[in-house]
C-alpha cells in the first residue's frame, strides 16, 4: 500500500479541489518506463520486470490505438491497477447491455456525465470504458471528499490527527495504511487515496468477503453463501455480470443495500 504514488491534488480555498487531468501524478513511473524519452511507453518498453500487466491488456489502455501508451494512457493503467477500482459496481449497474462501454443512453439519468460527454470520452470512440468512467467519477467526487476531510479536521489544522479520525471507523484501524509519510496524521492527499480505495465500499466489508470466500479465489459462488438466505434468494440483482459469482464490488453493494 505504501509504494502506491498518492492522487495528486491542487488545493485551491482551503476545500476546493482541482484534479489533474489524468487519474494521478505518475511521471516518475512514466519517465522511467520511456526508456528513449521520445514522450511515448511502447509495448517493447513495458518489460516483465517492469510490469507484466500492461503488455497483458494493452489495448485496453492503448485508447487510441497507436501502438503506444502517451502519459494520460498510462496514469490510467497506473491508477487502475493501484486500488482505484472502487466504481465498478455503478459502472456495470449502467452498463445496460453489459458491453463494458457506456453510450450516451446508458448514462441518460447521469445529467452530469451526459453533458461532460467528450471531456471524458478520451479517445472519442463515441463510449466510455472503466478507466474514462472512473475519471469522471473521481473528479466529480473530489468536492465532497473536501466537504468530509474540512468536517473532521476540527482544529482546522489542515491535518487529521488520530483523534479526529476516530469518528470514521473505517479508517480508523487502517490508519497507518494511508498514513504514507508516516508523521502520525493524514493530510488531505492521504485522505483522497482512502477515499478512492474505499469508494466503492470494498474496503468496509472485506473481512466479511474473505470469510466467506471459503476457497480464496477472489470470488462468491452460491455454495459458499448458501448460509445467507438473503443473498442467495436475491442472487441476480449482485451478479451484475451475471458470471454465477460475486466480487468484492457486487458483494459490496449486496451489503450497502
Amino acid at each position: 500500500m505504501k509504494d502506491k504514488t498518492m492522487l495528486t491534488l491542487a488545493l485551491l480555498g482551503g476545500s476546493s479541489l482541482v484534479f489533474a487531468a489524468t487519474p494521478g501524478d505518475y511521471t516518475s513511473q512514466f519517465e522511467a518506463m520511456d526508456m528513449d524519452n521520445d514522450g511515448y511507453v511502447a509495448a517493447d518498453e513495458v518489460t516483465d520486470q517492469d510490469d507484466m500487466g500492461a503488455t497483458e491488456n494493452w489495448s485496453d489502455y492503448d485508447l487510441d490505438a497507436d501502438e503506444q501508451l502517451n502519459y494520460s494512457e498510462f496514469a490510467n493503467y497506473q491508477w487502475r491497477t493501484a486500488g482505484g477500482a472502487g466504481f465498478d459496481t455503478d459502472f456495470r449497474t449502467m452498463d445496460l447491455n453489459q458491453d463494458a462501454y457506456l453510450d450516451i443512453q446508458e448514462v441518460g439519468n447521469d445529467e452530469a456525465l451526459a453533458a461532460g460527454w467528450t471531456e471524458y470520452d478520451l479517445n472519442a470512440d463515441q463510449r466510455l470504458d472503466q478507466s474514462e468512467y472512473n475519471q469522471y467519477r473521481i473528479e466529480t467526487t473530489g468536492a465532497d471528499w473536501a466537504t468530509e476531510y474540512n468536517t473532521l479536521d476540527r482544529d482546522r489544522d489542515t491535518y487529521l490527527s488520530e483523534t479526529e479520525i476516530g469518528e470514521d471507523d473505517a479508517l480508523y484501524p487502517r490508519w497507518s495504511d494511508f498514513d504514507l509519510n508516516d508523521d502520525q496524521r493524514i493530510d488531505q492527499v492521504e485522505y483522497t487515496q482512502y477515499r478512492i480505495e474505499t469508494a466503492g465500499g470494498v474496503g468496509d466489508y472485506t473481512a466479511e468477503f474473505s470469510e466467506m470466500d471459503v476457497d480464496s479465489d477472489g470470488y462468491i459462488t452460491t455454495e459458499e453463501a448458501r448460509d445467507d438466505d438473503e443473498l442467495t434468494g436475491n442472487w441476480s440483482d449482485y451478479d451484475m455480470d451475471a458470471d454465477d459469482r460475486l466480487d468484492q464490488n457486487e458483494f459490496a453493494d449486496y451489503r450497502m443495500n
